[in-house]
């Protein structure tokens, strides 16, 4: 039960950061070297789902998880 709150609280987390991510430019623009880096990390990762483009593991979608790059980290440990 406590993973499956884990997983919830990520995949609200990464939501929010996605829409300041698209609402305030000045923060866009630093974030978008990280976040390209990040998910070339994840599309070479074991657990990365290219269907879904999704994590396995954590359970978020890694197009906008890349993109919140300051407050997430890979369950997996690779970023």
């Amino acid at each position: 039960m406590v993973r499956i709150f884990r997983i919830f609280k990520h995949i609200l987390k990464g939501y929010a950061l996605w829409f300041w991510y698209y609402l305030y430019k000045p923060y866009r623009g630093k974030k978008k070297t990280e976040a390209k880096r990040r998910i070339e990390i994840c599309e070479k990762c074991e657990y990365f789902d290219s269907h879904f483009r999704m994590c396995n593991l954590c359970g978020c979608f890694m197009d906008i998880k890349s993109k919140s790059a300051d407050n997430e980290d890979c369950l997996a440990g690779k970023w």
